[in-house]
């Protein structure tokens, strides 16, 4: 990063400066990305009014061969306040990577963007509309919540490896011991990131009383204050910053890791209780951080493969019946039913009806009772006849058994004296 961007990109953010980029290779920064047109290769490409404040995310990738996709690489950068700054990298063609420039590469770089308005025009400018969106996708993402996650800014970060298929699930990784951060020892490398453990250890849980833990398991609001006193340094804020870091690495590099972490803490904020009238604030802010993410997923989200069974779809119902109960605060109703509006207009879901999460293979079996005409049809004669009290009959009968047992006196074959017309049985 250097200083002295151009008086008019003080006003409009800082940039981002690519050398000698290759072209075909897919760059972007936040939502914003576009693949080196074959003209720019070897020239300066890159981005221009990046607001300063918020941490962004610039990632790039090359397209494998044959078009099987494009394994991304990012890197976490934040500009200061002034805005008067850029942040250059080099196309390096042997590794296929961007690297650091040296100060003096750098320099002439950032000179060439401020005095050279071919340079300029070769930098795609940020929206305001993209800023937004971005400030409300990543708004809570601190330098704290980088460095605790192992992936501050200027390192780059990998989509990291899958976990296994028993992983899937939200809720099974508290039986794994939390993996170990691990810090390349060489720059340059890309880090996977490291996610903050959701679940106590089993000591914690240990000392609870039954009915702590009875507590526990129906209301995750215990887990939430463990989590925000303990993990997260009594800030909620940096809970919505994982929250949102996990987010933006699934929708940016595909990292399916972060798509489990974001599972998680959604899970976990929709099922708490108590929290709801101790912190309502948490939970406005989480809708408004929730619908910004449903706002960059695709229509087909809740019946796609990666929302698993549709996990967010029960996790929505779920986060309205609690937020919409009449005692709470006025601002929270109104929050969960701007979210139901957005469902329904987006998703076309419905988040406020329990039938909504009822999946058609999960759905019970309805099996209607064959009609007494079709039953006699087939030579076979109905188990009732019509207009007898069959279960007055029945309970006669079962008496009558139970005092034969009873008596034991003879054959247990006996008559029911029915007056309404009952057969001898």
């Amino acid at each position: 990063v250097v200083q002295g961007m151009a008086e008019e990109d003080t006003a409009e953010g800082g940039a981002v400066v690519l050398v000698d980029a290759a072209a075909g290779v897919e760059v972007g920064i936040d939502l914003l990305s576009f693949a080196v047109p074959g003209d720019a290769a070897g020239s300066v490409a890159g981005f221009r009014g990046v607001p300063p404040g918020c941490a962004h995310l610039l990632h790039y990738g090359v397209q494998a061969d044959g078009g099987g996709g494009c394994l991304k690489t990012g890197v976490f950068v934040r500009f200061g306040g002034g805005g008067q700054e850029a942040c250059v990298l080099r196309w390096e063609t042997r590794d296929e990577d961007f690297v650091c420039c040296d100060e003096v590469a750098a320099a002439n770089a950032a000179a060439a963007a401020r005095g050279s308005p071919a340079v300029r025009a070769r930098l795609v400018p940020c929206t305001p509309q993209l800023r937004m969106q971005w400030e409300a996708l990543a708004g809570y993402v601190s330098d704290v919540c980088l460095r605790r996650c192992n992936v501050p800014c200027g390192t780059k970060v990998s989509p990291g490896a899958a976990p296994g298929d028993d992983d899937g699930a939200a809720g099974k990784s508290r039986a794994r011991a939390p993996p170990s951060q691990v810090t390349p020892y060489f720059e340059g490398i890309a880090r996977a990131p490291h996610f903050a453990e959701l679940w106590p250890p089993k000591e914690e849980l240990a000392r609870m009383t039954t009915a702590e833990r009875t507590q526990y398991c129906h209301d995750a609001s215990t887990r939430l204050a463990w989590l925000i006193g303990g993990t997260f340094g009594g800030s909620e804020d940096e809970l919505l910053g994982e929250a949102q870091l996990a987010f933006v690495l699934f929708l940016l590099l595909s990292s399916y890791a972060a798509l489990i972490h974001w599972k998680n803490i959604v899970t976990l904020l929709c099922g708490c209780h108590t929290a709801v009238t101790t912190n309502p604030q948490l939970f406005a802010k989480f809708v408004g951080v929730l619908q910004a993410q449903l706002l960059c997923v695709g229509e087909d989200f809740f019946t796609d493969v990666l929302a698993e069974k549709n996990f967010i779809l029960v996790s929505l119902v779920a986060l309205r019946e609690t937020l919409a109960a009449e005692e709470n605060p006025q601002f929270l109703r109104d929050a969960v039913n701007s979210l139901r509006d957005f469902t329904k207009g987006r998703f076309g879901v419905d988040i406020a009806s329990a039938d909504a999460v009822m999946l058609d293979e999960e759905a019970p079996a309805v099996v209607e009772e064959p009609p007494v005409a079709a039953a006699a049809s087939v030579g076979r004669q109905p188990l009732v006849r019509p207009g007898h009290a069959f279960t007055e009959r029945r309970g006669r009968l079962a008496a009558a058994l139970s005092k034969a047992n009873t008596a034991r006196q003879g054959p247990l074959s006996f008559s029911v004296d029915d007056s309404d017309g009952g057969e001898q049985l």
